[in-house]
């Protein structure tokens, strides 16, 4: 029997090949979008899930009375510590600093190589379980200046990846260049992880020497709020327990000014890259599974629209059947079987067609696959789920409808489905043009949101400036003073306008470094901790900051500037007035500045105070502002000049309109595989079109011949079958514009700058599926207008 019902099926296959081919290509295509977005979102759900022990490993984040008094995935250094000390449920912690360091090796080449690296206690790799290809997790760090370096840097450092007991020559920030000791090499991590600092997987992890990168004391102390804090919990504890007894830790352990200001918070490590930055990877990880389930839909809508207007063709199959003693269940369970042959053929076509596209796929969105196995065994039983759910759904309604015909009926070709069984497969497409809609229009005001982000004005110049953040480092007003030569010879390169050496770029969001400014006559602890931006007399010539009052900072000043909103906090009106530094200083407003978007649009525009380097030597990049033509050239005659003066530095640099462009990295991929789902939605939304405009035609051929023969023109039929369709679109429409709207709205609202949400993505997507509609449907009923008719009527 089984046997018979298989040689069915391909004969059916055979003989409606372009049926077969719509339907399994839909069904496929479908599936392989839905896969490949389903891959994404376990791709981003993987994320710091590599480590030993991730469920039991909490990161300790802040919440601060003020909002500018540290960063909220930060703490102040003793924290970890003084919690393994207090709770017996903490069995161990660790403290890392993140940063740039410029490496080479000793050994006589003088190729340099600027990394990412994280500072930390000398029990971090076992304690995050890091494998080590070379050397030993437990005493890799052990002693002051170790360094554990990724395989690929070792490899381009040394030309081997057994560099264990090599000298790494390490740039320091307080003590020059120091010779750290090899004693750990590790393979890069299979999966993305809190690693990503960078915008990639660290490179090195190196030993806390006192005074290298910070003393000590630094190390050590309250006042130092930006390291980062992991703790691990003991088996079975439960992270709120914990976390409800934090706030009294505080008070008990903390100095006194930090109680009621500041209080730790657990973050899970496994939800971490989630959660960051306001929950945007999350919110993404949301919309993202809902698109899957919104392109399955429309896929096995289409299929079962497509397998009920097939079956429909087989209307003297059944009669002859029935004749011959065949019983309704066994015709029910041949056409059950049928759909699940075919659903089962089109799974694993769209198993391939994602497979094949997997890794142009990701290289589109900008994100490497990070699962080690995506085609696992939870994958492949999903799969089979699909497909059977699939093929029983779609088989189940045509199965029972033409298994209940009779068979004089069915012989005779006089096959009808009544009121119920048109409202169903009208319910069928208003549902799937109701996701085509929403994926149509979520498209258009998520392109139409990245492009403002990508193009809105920031209040400074973000095009042709250059920032090289290699610079040697020699925190001193000799170190700056060091530094003039070379900023001297980068202004003389031809093509390059002005040069400005600073602690970070217009772009980069003043992060990890503040400043507590107040107003004279206010107590210490009224201070409010405002970002700040070191800069020379040159940065607002090269970024075109805009003045609002006063003057921007000349060579060597001690004033300092605020931008709009500090000097609004602050209750300045003009340039002149004084302020309190820290505990005593005082320091006059020399200018403010206009308003301009240091981080990114997600965030407001936050207090902003910009000091001089000559009174806070602390720098990391110059900014140098090209003429415009020729950028090519002119960066290569600016890295020749680099490489003159600094032979031994490394030349890494970015542009800032790139550095702008990262901070939207999110956005970006989640546009893109939006706008690609909703025109594979459309697609195949057409396809199930076809399917039931061909339904539509069968049952209205009679109909069509008699109206030829009394005078319809063709126009006045096509108008005639598609008018049902328009209706049908529209009712899609109406029913879809309030989701779409209420989503799209919560989508923007995580950003502080966005778009205003008006009509025109939703009429532009109502009037993109009417033309659609209205072509799909008038070629398959011109094909019915024209047609003889005489071959409807003949046997009538």
């Amino acid at each position: 029997m089984l046997k018979n019902y298989l040689v069915v099926v391909f004969r059916s296959l055979r003989r409606q090949k372009g049926y077969a081919f719509i339907n399994v290509s839909g069904l496929a295509v479908g599936l392989a979008c839905c896969i490949l977005i389903v891959l994404y979102v376990r791709s981003e759900r993987a994320v710091d899930t590599v480590f030993d022990d991730v469920d039991r490993i909490y990161r300790i984040g802040s919440e601060w009375r003020d909002e500018g008094a540290g960063l909220p995935i930060t703490a102040p250094a003793p924290i970890g510590e003084k919690m393994v000390e207090t709770f017996p449920e903490a069995q161990a912690s660790v403290r890392l600093w993140a940063g740039w360091l410029n490496v080479r090796s000793a050994e006589g080449d003088v190729s340099a190589f600027r990394r990412s690296a994280y500072v930390a206690d000398a029990n971090v790799i076992s304690f995050f379980g890091i494998p080590l290809l070379h050397g030993s997790a437990e005493t890799a760090l052990r002693q002051p200046r170790s360094v554990v370096l990724r395989e690929d840097l070792a490899r381009a450092v040394f030309g081997t990846a057994d560099a264990v007991g090599r000298t790494l020559l390490v740039e320091t920030y307080n003590n020059g260049t120091q010779p750290y000791t090899v004693t750990g090499v590790w393979e890069p991590l299979a999966f993305n992880s809190f690693t990503r600092f960078g915008g990639g997987e660290f490179a090195l992890i190196v030993s806390f020497a006192p005074g290298d990168v910070m003393s000590e004391e630094e190390w050590t102390s309250w006042e130092n709020r930006y390291l980062l804090h992991y703790v691990k919990l003991a088996p079975g504890t439960a992270p709120d327990a914990v976390s409800a007894r934090l706030a009294n830790f505080v008070r008990a352990v903390a100095p006194e000014e930090y109680h009621g200001m500041y209080e730790p918070v657990l973050q899970p490590l496994r939800t971490l890259y989630l959660d960051d930055e306001g929950g945007r990877n999350r919110r993404a990880v949301h919309l993202l599974t809902g698109l899957a389930v919104l392109i399955l839909l429309v896929a096995c809508i289409n299929f079962a629209n497509l397998a009920t207007a097939q079956a429909l063709r087989r209307g003297k199959e059944i009669g002859v059947r029935k004749s011959i003693g065949a019983r309704r269940g066994q015709i029910v369970g041949q056409y059950l079987g049928e759909a699940v042959v075919v659903a089962a053929l089109a799974t694993v076509l769209g198993a391939l067609l994602a497979r094949v596209l997997q890794n142009p796929f990701f290289e589109l969105v900008g994100k490497p696959l990070v699962l080690p196995n995506p085609w696992d065994l939870p994958t492949a039983l999903t799969l089979v789920g699909i497909a059977l759910a699939t093929g029983v759904l779609a088989g189940a309604y045509p199965a029972l409808m033409l298994s209940g015909f009779q068979p004089v009926r069915a012989l005779k070709g006089t096959l009808r489905t009544g009121p119920a069984s048109a409202r169903l497969r009208q319910g069928l497409v208003v549902t799937q043009f109701v996701a085509a809609v929403l994926l149509l229009a979520g498209a258009a005001v998520v392109y139409e949101q990245t492009a403002f982000l990508r193009t809105a004005p920031l209040g400074f110049e973000r095009e042709h400036v250059l920032a090289i953040e290699s610079v040697p480092r020699d925190w001193s007003a000799e170190g700056v003073a060091r530094l003039q030569p070379v900023k001297a010879r980068l202004e003389a390169v031809p093509g390059v306008r002005a040069v400005s050496l600073s602690w970070e770029t217009a772009a980069e969001g003043g992060h990890g470094n503040t400043l507590p400014l107040r107003r004279p006559g206010q107590p210490p602890e009224a201070a409010l901790d405002v970002a700040r931006f070191l800069v020379d007399e040159d940065f607002a010539e090269v970024y075109d900051l805009r003045l609002a009052d006063g003057v921007f900072l000349g060579e060597n000043d001690d004033g300092v500037m605020l931008n709009e909103r500090a000097a609004a906090a602050f209750g300045i009106e003009r340039a002149g007035q004084p302020l309190v530094l820290g505990d005593s200083a005082e320091v006059e407003v020399r200018g403010i500045v206009k308003d301009f978007h240091y981080t990114s649009l997600h965030e407001p525009i936050r207090p902003l105070v910009m000091a001089s380097l000559a009174e806070v030597p602390l720098y990391r990049t110059f900014s140098l502002r090209f003429a415009g033509s020729d950028p090519a050239g002119t960066l290569r005659r600016v890295e020749a000049a680099w490489h003159e003066v600094l032979p031994a530095a490394p030349f890494d640099y970015t542009f800032v309109d790139e550095q702008v462009a990262a901070q939207y990295v999110t956005e970006r991929r989640t546009g893109t595989v939006v706008v690609l789902a909703a025109m594979l939605a459309v697609l195949v939304s057409g396809l199930g079109l076809i399917g039931l405009v061909s339904i539509s035609v069968l049952q209205r051929r009679r109909e069509i011949g008699v109206r030829k023969v009394l005078g319809a023109t063709v126009p006045s039929l096509v108008a005639l079958l598609a008018k049902d369709f328009v209706v049908l679109v529209g009712v899609a429409f109406v029913v879809a514009v309030p989701v779409a709207w209420v989503g799209m709205s919560r989508w923007l609202d995580g950003f502080a700058y966005r778009i205003a949400l008006g009509p025109e993505p939703f009429l532009i997507t109502g009037a993109l599926l009417l033309v659609i509609v209205v072509a799909t449907v008038s070629t398959q009923a011109l094909r019915a207008a024209r047609k003889n008719p005489t071959e409807a009527l003949r046997y009538e």
